[in-house]
């Protein structure tokens, strides 16, 4: 009897695996690409090594990302060859779906309401960005953090890589390396916390000073006080479930707050690596960057953590119940914002990147000079530019040069600034204007215009012809 319950339970937990990978599968067939997503692409593709290394630290990102998807970008060549970006991806994100479901302690309830979040249906699996690989690795550093001792060396590697995933893990790594270091007794242990401690080391030296290289964040504006810090609590909050009203700002303060006391009285560990992850984000949000839905989805990612390693230490079947039904409800409410994105991105086109890519392969003569108003939002354009990556460069004032991808270290105008086509028609016959973000030049007649998609202001291109007179 016990077996036939246990082969039920594996049988509706396999079901439930193929029908999310089918799902997002579906869903990453209809998404095109934007700038945050192409910016890695195009950097590895179109950049030696050496220039990767130099380029990527002006990110202010940990190279993990660009070395997975090194091979893929290097080797094949073809229109939409970025989708295996997208895979890739979607692959990481079914991994940690695979070991929630199968391994995780929480009840089939819970684990469904996770995975119907709009983390887990869409910002995730969908967007392609280096944020894939967290969920797996801190789920693994949830299952192992009980058995540090007993496997340093893994745990040691699951740290060492969630800490190259992304600048806006080291609160949480860093948490995880000193808790690692008071289980450091034997020489193996203490090996395995020395590898950890090196790796931090270097990926902090890699991106020290990175964030006055970087334009864009070295003019941005930055919160402090009470005021910044409720302006970034709201944006956090409405990243997460998508609206940020009263009650719903209370409700998950009031939740934070439950989490923080349950970890204080169940695991003080657990307590020390929520309490490090939430500080760190918020310092980050309010005098470094901004946030975005995969950044703050860490902080229910952190709960999960922390109520996965109290649940291999608690034998109260009731509290456990009630925790999992906590968790449950902090995702699943999540779901409506996810279903509205999966909807837009359905049923519209999320950039119109590739649609214009499309246009500039029929229409433009090869090494045409095309000028962009925006090197942050066509770098969506060229990802799809592949078999004739050469050929097609876009020309930007701000950086005086041809580029294919946006160089951080270099001033960036903003979208709606003016734009000199003078200088060009000097050295050149025609000149192709490529703009973004919804301008228009009221005394030109378009080329091609893309059509309305969920990033409307920022990726729906137009393309205007100039010759001399």
């Amino acid at each position: 009897m016990i077996s036939l319950i246990k082969n039920k339970k594996i049988f509706l937990q396999f079901i439930i695996f193929i029908l999310y990978a089918i799902f997002t599968f579906i869903m990453i067939l209809h998404h095109e690409v934007w700038g945050d997503e192409a910016q890695a692409w195009v950097v590895v593709r179109d950049s030696s090594f050496v220039e990767m290394l130099g380029h990527v630290r002006t990110e202010g990102h940990p190279l993990l990302w660009y070395f997975l998807i090194l091979p893929f970008a290097k080797l094949v060549h073809s229109f939409n060859a970025v989708f295996l970006m997208q895979f890739l991806n979607w692959f990481f994100v079914l991994l940690a779906a695979v070991f929630l479901i199968f391994k995780s302690p929480f009840n089939i309830f819970c684990k469904i309401c996770i995975l119907l979040s709009s983390g887990f249906l869409y910002w995730y699996p969908v967007i392609a960005r280096s944020y894939c690989i967290i969920p797996i690795l801190i789920f693994l550093a949830a299952y192992f953090f009980n058995k540090q001792d007993k496997h340093p060396y893994i745990y040691s590697l699951i740290i060492i890589l969630l800490a190259n995933t992304h600048v806006i893990m080291f609160g949480f790594c860093f948490a995880l390396s000193c808790i690692f270091a008071l289980y450091a007794k034997t020489k193996k242990q203490k090996i395995a916390f020395a590898l950890v401690v090196l790796s931090l080391f270097c990926v902090a030296g890699y991106l020290y000073g990175s964030q006055n290289e970087n334009f864009i964040v070295k003019h941005s504006q930055h919160l402090s006080g009470i005021i910044g810090f409720l302006k970034v609590y709201s944006r956090v909050v409405f990243n997460i479930y998508g609206i940020s009203n009263l009650l719903v700002l209370l409700t998950f303060g009031l939740f934070l707050i439950f989490c923080s006391v349950v970890f204080y009285n169940k695991d003080k560990r657990v307590f020390f690596v929520y309490l490090a992850n939430l500080i760190y984000q918020f310092g980050v949000y309010m005098f470094v960057w901004g946030s975005l839905p995969q950044r703050v989805y860490i902080i229910l990612f952190s709960i999960v953590f922390g109520f996965w390693v109290i649940y291999e230490k608690t034998v109260n079947s009731k509290l456990n119940f009630y925790l999992s039904l906590m968790i449950a409800l902090s995702f699943l409410l999540t779901f409506g914002d996810g279903l509205k994105m999966l909807k837009d991105d359905y049923v519209k086109d999320f950039s119109g990147g590739k649609k214009t890519a499309e246009f500039i392969l029929k229409n433009i003569p090869q090494n045409s000079v095309i000028l962009s108003n925006d090197p942050v939002t066509s770098t969506s354009v060229s990802a799809y530019l592949f078999e004739n990556k050469d050929k097609y460069k876009f020309w930007y004032n701000g950086y005086n040069d041809f580029y294919t991808y946006t160089l951080w270290n270099k001033p960036i105008l903003p979208p709606y600034a003016s734009i000199s086509v003078s200088e060009l028609l000097k050295k050149y016959d025609t000149v192709y204007l490529l703009i973004s973000s919804d301008v228009y030049l009221s005394e030109l007649t378009p080329l091609f215009v893309s059509d309305i998609n969920v990033l409307t202001k920022q990726e729906r291109f137009k393309i205007y012809k100039i010759t001399k007179e």
